[in-house]
Order: structure tokens, then sequence, then C-alpha cells
């Protein structure tokens, strides 16, 4: 290789034939960009979740039972199966008010976990389709839910495509279309269904010795409020706490204030990583390549011998150490993505925050930039490293002086 390719193909040969240089700094660069690489993935995907959710809401306010704030964290953001109703007839009551363009209910449901559920529990969100301001706005315009049909929306990490049977309460649904994901639950993970396909539902559940089901009429789970562009979200909210008790009104931006909160902490706490890791990685990766090179001196000596100039060696190693370093930087990053992918609904329930990473810019992540310098500072310390010993004669690193 080194005479058909001249001096890279030599530099290529020296490292193929040093297995424990190329696993070493490889697992080192690797380790040290799949710290780094998690928390700007985790950074950039809580906050693109965070976005789309809130844009995708399509609400001014949330309506919640008092002190289900919790359990709406969950159902949200992990997309688990949730139970709690809101005083009756509030969504009338605030439907006529003035300033409220739409008052839309939704039904929080959980699918049984028994045979008449092929997808086992699931958080099922029953939803009245001439109200609606969250699901069918997003839709693509040729997507029709017939109800004559018992038409569903799933999300995008329901496992089943668009035409698929589904059966809940021991009742046939038709699968109308996917969501694209969000990274939250409430989007992801959950079945949306007409209340006329919930009613259905509901007179089916109990047959043939099944799971019965009971809904709570009248008490939806949350309203979900639209007001008119002169209303001030928060003048609003205050006001129907104080008129109608028993409830928690979110702003939209409220319900992600502590999501918020949380990547402020995470920021914070990034440059302290970034600085121990960068010198971990400097002095690492600075000692991997002095004990290999020390060990291959002789090596130098006789390239030298044979006519290569301490400029080329230079150039040459430093390129390698680059190579290798983004190589090994890039399978850091990749590994990281991979879990935090793998593990993003457990990330999303345990956290409490919504998670995207499937729709990522790598360019506004800033991992290319990440991957760069570390590749540079490496390459920099290999060509320092081997100034360092080239300063020798040639005879005296042949003789591993």
């Amino acid at each position: 290789m080194s005479e058909r390719f001249g001096l890279a193909g030599l530099a290529v040969r020296m490292t193929v034939r040093a297995p424990l240089k190329l696993f070493s700094m490889g697992f080192l660069l690797a380790l040290v960009s799949f710290l780094l690489a998690g928390v700007v993935l985790v950074r950039s995907g809580v906050e693109e979740a965070t976005a789309r959710g809130a844009k995708r809401l399509g609400a001014d306010l949330m309506v919640v039972p008092q002190g289900a704030e919790v359990p709406l964290g969950a159902g949200l953001f992990g997309g688990v199966p949730v139970r709690f109703s809101l005083p009756e007839g509030i969504d009338r009551r605030i439907a006529v008010m003035p300033g409220v363009l739409v008052a839309a209910p939704q039904y929080f449901l959980s699918s049984a976990p028994a045979s008449c559920c092929e997808t086992g529990n699931l958080l099922l969100v029953g939803f009245d389709p001439s109200r609606d301001v969250t699901v069918l706005p997003w839709l693509s315009p040729h997507v029709r839910l017939k109800m004559e049909t018992g038409s569903i929306l799933v999300g995008g990490s329901v496992m089943k495509g668009t035409g698929a049977a589904l059966r809940f309460y021991n009742h046939p649904f038709t699968v109308a279309a996917r969501l694209e994901k969000t990274g939250m639950g409430y989007f992801d993970n959950a079945v949306f269904i007409p209340l006329d396909g919930v009613s259905a539902m509901e007179r089916s559940s109990g047959s043939a010795g099944g799971v019965s089901l009971r809904v709570p009429w009248g008490r939806p789970s949350i309203l979900l409020v639209r007001l008119a562009p002169s209303i001030v979200p928060r003048d609003m909210a205050s006001l129907l706490e104080r008129r109608y008790p028993g409830i928690k009104v979110l702003t939209i931006p409220g319900l992600f204030r502590e999501n918020r909160l949380r990547m402020e902490k995470l920021a914070r706490g990034q440059l302290p990583l970034a600085a121990a890791a960068w010198l971990f990685a400097v002095l690492g990766g600075g000692a991997l390549q002095f004990l290999y090179w020390r060990e291959r001196r002789s090596s130098l000596g006789l390239l030298q011998a044979f006519g290569c100039g301490k400029g080329v060696l230079m150039l040459l190693f430093g390129a390698e150490a680059f190579v290798l370093s983004l190589a090994g930087m890039v399978a850091g990053s990749a590994g990281a993505f991979f879990v935090l992918r793998l593990f993003a609904s457990y990330f999303a329930v345990t956290a409490g925050m919504p998670l995207l990473l499937g729709g990522l810019d790598l360019s506004l992540s800033g991992l290319p930039w990440l991957w760069l310098v570390f590749a540079g500072t490496m390459a920099v310390e290999a060509v320092i490293i081997m100034f360092l010993m080239l300063r020798r004669e040639p005879a005296d690193l042949l003789r591993g002086a």
C-alpha cells in the first residue's frame, strides 16, 4: 500500500497495524462525545418538542381539575393513561363566556389491558371533531373521519398504519391517519377517538365477559380554550379560577414553564461538563498519542532515514489524529442519539419533559462544530508531540533513545 499510495498509504499501514492505538483513541473520544452529545441532544430535543407541542395544542388555555397537575404531566408528556374529571357542565359554561372562541373538551380514558385491546394499555383521548383545535387542523386535507365506520387517529409511536383495524372494549375501529411525531406522549402514544366512537365503545364494553367502560359524560378531563385576539390569556385564566372553584387554568407557556426552568439548569451545567470533558480529552488523548509514538520512535527514525522531512511527518500524523478523532466523535454522538431515541418515552415519563430527536437539525444543535473542535485539538496535539520527538537525530530514534 505504501508503494502504491506513497506517504498516505504508509500512514494508513502504520495506523492499521496498531489496533491498540485505534481502539484507545476511538474509545476515549467516543466516550467524551457520548457525554457531551447526550447533553446537547437532550437540550435541543426538549426545546424542539416543547415548541412543537405548544404549537400543536392550538389553544390559549388548558383547564384541568385542581390538583391534577402531576397526572396531567404524565399524560401529556409521557402518554401514560390517566383518569381525572372536571366539574360537571364546566365546558358549557366556559364556552358561552365573552371572549371565548372555542372550548374543546377531551376525555382521557385507558384502554383495558385485556385481549379486547390489541395494542395494550394506551391513553385513549375522546374528542369532539366539531370543536377540535388540536388534532384535525394538522391533518392532511384528504384525511376525513368517517363516523359511521369508526375512524380514529393514532400517534406517531403507535405501530399501526392507515387503514389498520383496532379493537377497544369490544368495538372495532379503523385508523384514518397517523399523526406526525412531536416528542409529547399525548400526541405520540395516544389514540384519538371521536365522541360518537367513545359512546359506541362504552355500549359494547362488558359484552362477552370483557372489561366494562364508564365515561363521565359532561365531565371532561381537560378543556382546551381558544380566546379572541383581544383577550389576555393570563387575565382570563385568573377570571376562570375565581369564578369556577375546583379547576386549575394553565396558559400554554405556563404549561411548559417547568421544562424551561429545567433546560436553564441543564444549560448552566453544560459548560462545566464541556470544560471537564475537554480537559479529559486533551490530557487523555495527548497521553495516549505520546505513549504510542514513544514505543514507535524507531519507526520515526526509519522514516526520516528514508528522506521524510519533519514537516511532512508532522502534517501526516496530525491528519491521522484528526481523522481518528473525528471518527470517534461521530461514533459517540451516534451512540448517544440511538440510546436517547430508544429511551425517549421513558425519559418523558420520568423527567416530565417531552423529547423529540427525529426532526433535529444537526447544524442547529452545534454537534458538527463540537466534532471539528475536538478533532482539531487532537491533531494539534499530534503535531506538537511529533515536533518534540523529531528533535532527536534519526540515529537516536532508531536506537530507541
